[in-house]
């Protein structure tokens, strides 16, 4: 996301303190854009944020995923995108249900 020419970092979601601190500092996100685990879905009240990258474990993919999209965002979720086919269905279809684009993302070194 630092080398998009089209998309920047406009909020964190983290549950770890210190890393939302640190995220806020380098990419000079304002309070309103910061979130934990706990208030993530009041993230559908921010125009700021089009879309959540998921980069958690996977096993968190599933469910986190379906909780931005139902927060009204697009979604890019790094790979693998679940870890089976049947939550992998479940995202694509709350995806479309909710109207927003779902993208599995890949890192390029």
């Amino acid at each position: 996301m630092e080398d998009c020419q089209r998309a920047k970092i406009t909020g964190v979601i983290s549950g770890t303190p210190s890393k939302i601190k640190e995220w806020q500092q380098r990419y000079n996100i304002p309070d309103r854009s910061c979130y934990n685990y706990e208030n993530f879905d009041q993230v559908k009240n921010n125009p700021d944020i089009d879309a959540i990258y998921v980069i958690t474990p996977n096993g968190l993919h599933h469910d986190q995923a379906i909780r931005s999209a139902r927060a009204g965002k697009h979604v890019i979720c790094e790979k693998p995108m679940a870890v089976n086919a049947k939550e992998a269905r479940e995202m694509v279809d709350v995806c479309k249900k909710e109207g927003v684009k779902l993208f599995i993302g890949y890192r390029m070194h």
